[in-house]
């Protein structure tokens, strides 16, 4: 067994870990962990000058140009939420980034299997020399979808890992207690042919303090799904430490090691994450012509400019300029768009172009539909939202915002929005309604028409209109 043992290094962000005192004169061997997660799909460089995975690809290549111990692993969930060209390509382009950045070790996480286990599995390939890990999702065989674990030896190391994802409706996965019950099996077998073993899981931060307990064995996890940003390493009662870098390329997490190969003695010499910044971390230039490349390609209206952005749009307010937006495009009467079903990003200050209004809610909004309803639906709508507590829905005309109590209660209005919307939440709370009122789709998507808005209102052709400019 294992026995961990950590102290702080005095206030600062800087944690050691020492499983035991290492043996005088014993040989110690450096190695330092780099580790993604959530990268979802962000592949182009960020906005206001941070994040994007060709910034995370120089951080990586700078590492390696100066030592050869480095271990690069991905915590889950490159696909999906981001950029419009990658979702153009069903995620293959990240993959294909991914590629090039030679990572060692990738964990699926449960947004990477939203197009089935056949295509992950391709993608998966495309990673050429990287070992794809996971020990609790199955195949209809019942056989893992991939390896539930592998060895590596870097540095002299020989390094376990260990994968495990989160539970999830797109895969045969397992429960926690299931998960760790599994990770705690692994570890016991992998524990005699390593030196120091890691968990690579789809899972927040509490969810790996579970395996710990379960799997004492393990002295490292590399969290992911939460999109938690742990500035510093958490310790678990069982002497491991858990890490996750947050979300979205925007940070990469990194945590350096010295392991005595002889006794088994393991220290963590320092765990941080580090802040991908357009100033600091350089971006590379292979990764960068590809995406503008397959942008090109695949979707050339990506980097079209729309303007100055003066302040930042989020939420329920970046719902309210969708919902208008939709409305104007379809020539409707009302428009609507609920924020926490639709929107994954916030529309940033400064520079804005196309593919920012995507990451807004292009890839969830992007089917519309159109129907008939009176104002007395729309209000039983709301009121439906309110009773169940789930969240609000925007609502809006050509010109801003609108209240549903204010529409003509008997009059037919025709009304746009997110097939998403239509049938997550209004086809189900509103059953015969929506029976008797099918909705037909629209020749238009999110991104076409709310960027029109956004336009027009950044160049001074329409004007931002409050949501709370409405009764």
């Amino acid at each position: 067994m294992r026995i961990s043992h950590f102290r702080p290094l005095s206030l600062s962000l800087v944690l050691v870990l020492a499983l035991f005192s290492l043996a005088a004169g014993a040989e110690t061997r450096s190695l330092l962990v780099l580790h993604t997660n959530d990268v979802h799909d962000h592949v182009a460089p960020g906005y206001n000058g941070r994040g994007g995975l060709c910034h995370a690809a120089g951080l990586v290549a700078a590492e390696r140009a100066k030592r050869d111990d480095i271990l690069l692993l991905d915590g889950g969930d490159l696909m999906e939420k981001g950029d419009m060209a990658a979702h153009r390509t069903k995620s293959r382009l990240t993959y294909e980034l991914a590629a090039r950045m030679r990572y060692d070790m990738v964990v699926p996480g449960n947004h990477d299997f939203t197009y089935g286990e056949a295509y992950l599995k391709e993608c998966h390939a495309l990673l050429e020399g990287a070992v794809s890990v996971c020990c609790n999702a199955f195949d209809k065989a019942g056989g893992t979808v991939f390896a539930p674990s592998a060895v590596k030896t870097v540095n002299g190391i020989r390094i376990g890992v260990i994968g495990a994802i989160t539970d999830t409706n797109d895969a045969d996965t397992r429960s926690l207690k299931q998960t760790a019950a599994l990770v705690a099996a692994e570890a016991k077998r992998l524990a005699p042919e390593t030196d120091l073993l890691i968990v690579l899981a789809h899972l927040g931060k509490k969810s790996c303090l579970t395996l710990a307990e379960a799997a004492p064995e393990v002295n490292l996890f590399v969290g992911g799904h939460t999109h938690e940003l742990l500035r510093e390493p958490v310790l678990a009662p069982s002497g491991a430490v858990v890490v996750q870098a947050g979300g979205n390329a925007a940070f990469l997490g990194r945590v350096e090691l010295a392991v005595d190969t002889a006794s088994g003695a393991v220290s963590m010499v320092r765990g941080e994450a580090v802040q991908v910044l357009h100033d600091t971390a350089p971006c590379d230039p292979e990764l960068l012509a590809l995406v503008r490349a397959r942008e090109a390609e695949v979707a050339p209206e990506a980097r079209r400019p729309l303007g100055e952005n003066p302040a930042p749009l989020a939420g329920r307010e970046m719902a309210a300029v969708a919902a208008r937006g939709l409305c104007r495009r379809a020539g409707a009467d009302v428009g609507c768009c609920h924020a926490k079903q639709i929107l994954r990003n916030t529309l940033p200050a400064g520079p804005v172009d196309v593919n920012a209004v995507f990451l807004t809610g292009g890839q969830r909004g992007e089917k519309i539909v159109r129907t008939t309803l009176t104002g007395a639906d729309l209000r039983r709508y709301r009121e439906l939202l309110l009773a169940q507590k789930r969240g609000l829905t925007e609502f809006s005309g050509p010109e801003g915002p609108l209240n549903p109590e204010d529409l003509p209660q008997d009059k037919e209005l025709t009304v746009v929005m997110p097939e998403r919307e239509w049938q997550s939440l209004f086809a189900r709370m509103l059953k015969d309604t929506a029976a008797a009122r099918p909705p037909q789709p629209c020749d238009f998507t999110f991104t076409d028409a709310v960027s029109g808005l956004v336009e027009d209102i950044l160049n001074g052709r329409a004007k931002l209109v409050r949501r709370n400019a409405a009764a």
